[in-house]
């Protein structure tokens, strides 16, 4: 690997994409060659869950820290010194284009490259493609892919300031253009047009081959939910990937029976009732909580993500004539009403996002969420402005003002007076984001779940 060429072709805004896609995968359900969700408890063996036997296998002290939080679940902790694990060499691992993505969290800088996930060309220092953290001052986030000898690619922009937060990375190549996504934004691309050289070698995640059998480039990262399509993921596909990770909490509302209600993100947000919804009404998702007579879901304190971001949503079915004036949906409504955000419903079919206090939040318009039918609500904050959305689109919008105090997040009603605006109806998988999710990202997120 240490013969890599990085240019930076292009400078981008951060809300915008480069050029035109010539080859997309219109489908975002598109089914990967290799997908190793890293949610293993023990090693050595880490299951490939895409049904085609890419499972990747580490040895001894080699193996990663499994079970830690991830940004999908739990994940695999490398700790930079010696930690990696490969998958085995297949025929079918021989693809003319490629789509690699994956979580990382980068925990220290390393003192060269710092190799994600790769795949060696030959005995060499070469990579037939590498996704990493280069060996610059600022460690740019990096991917190449190598038609002939060395590897030549985009960069995309100093990882040193990310550390300790996941990010999430995709580079993909259509035997043309090489090109780098970070949080589902296309930040560089650079034109090969030479096709990927073929090899027989596997694919060794954490860390590099850089001789036989030498491994190095090893990266002190935490790595989530790496998977490698045989196909270039389009705008659309990886969006919808993205959603699926980096949640602050995410309670599917599952449970068929209880009072404790699991934060499938990874984060430890275990919710609790005391006066309980009934558990198991149906919906296209799997099961979903019924409230009524004031019944309410506790969570931890979950506060804004950096830059004051946040993102709330949640699916629900509810009759306009069983909300008396607002009912709230996820509440981080406090005893002195103040309102950090909230999410909640109202007796006209209305959905609204308040953020800071009432006089600040966007309402839907345009269509009843009354009607005693499913329908996906998510509110967003970047900080300044507010998005309300309905079913994946855009239905009201307006300013918020970022304040912040300690206290528990709620479903169903407010922790502190479970009486006070009270929701009856049907709540299910309820999501919070450190990030304000964009509009494409939202109708990802709606499609994903219908």
């Amino acid at each position: 690997m240490r013969s890599i060429s990085i240019v930076v072709s292009l400078s981008v805004a951060a809300c915008g994409r480069i050029g035109f896609r010539e080859t997309p995968d219109a489908s975002a359900a598109a089914k990967p060659l290799v997908w190793l969700p890293l949610d293993d408890v023990a090693g050595p063996i880490l299951v490939d869950a895409s049904g085609h036997g890419h499972d990747a296998v580490c040895t001894g002290a080699s193996c990663p820290m499994l079970g830690v939080p991830g940004a999908v679940g739990t994940a695999a902790l490398f700790d930079g010194a010696d930690d990696y694990a490969k998958v085995a060499f297949a025929p079918d691992l021989e693809v003319p284009t490629i789509t690699v993505s994956l979580w990382a969290k980068q925990i220290s800088l390393p003192s060269g490259f710092g190799a994600l996930a790769s795949r060696q060309h030959g005995t060499s220092t070469d990579d037939r493609w590498i996704l990493f953290y280069d060996q610059n001052a600022t460690h740019d986030y990096s991917w190449a892919v190598g038609p002939t000898s060395g590897e030549v690619g985009p960069s995309g922009g100093p990882s040193s300031g990310d550390l300790g937060s996941w990010q999430y990375l995709v580079g993909t190549y259509d035997g043309a253009v090489a090109r780098l996504y970070r949080n589902a934004v296309e930040v560089d691309e650079q034109t090969i047009s030479r096709p990927l050289v073929t090899d027989i070698t596997g694919i060794v995640i954490g860390a590099a081959d850089n001789g036989n059998p030498l491994v190095t480039d090893f990266a002190n990262a935490a790595i989530d939910d790496v998977r490698i399509y045989s196909k270039v993921l389009d705008d659309a596909a990886i969006d919808a990937l993205y959603v699926e990770g980096g949640m602050t909490a995410h309670w599917t509302l599952d449970e068929a029976t209880g009072s404790s209600f699991a934060d499938s993100s990874g984060n430890g947000n275990t919710a609790s009732c005391t006066a309980c919804p009934r558990l198991g009404a149906q919906s296209s998702r799997g099961t979903a909580a019924s409230f009524y007579n004031n019944a309410v879901i506790v969570a931890p304190d979950i506060g804004y993500g950096p830059g004051n971001q946040i993102s709330v949503a949640a699916w629900v079915r509810y009759a306009r004539a069983n909300c008396a004036q607002e009912c709230y949906v996820v509440a981080k409504q406090l005893a002195n009403n103040g309102t950090p955000y909230n999410l909640e419903v109202t007796a006209a079919g209305a959905a609204e996002l308040y953020v800071a206090d009432l006089n600040t939040n966007a309402t839907s318009s345009g269509i009843d969420v009354g009607d005693g039918a499913w329908h996906h609500l998510l509110g967003t904050f970047d900080g300044v402005s507010i998005a309300l959305y309905v079913d994946g689109i855009l239905r009201g919008t307006g300013t918020g003002i970022p304040t912040m105090v300690a206290g528990p997040v709620s479903i169903g009603s407010a922790a502190s007076d479970p009486a006070y605006r009270p929701f009856t109806g049907d709540i299910d998988d309820v999501r919070i984001y450190p990030r304000a999710l964009t509009a494409a990202q939202a109708a990802a997120l709606y499609a994903a779940s219908p």
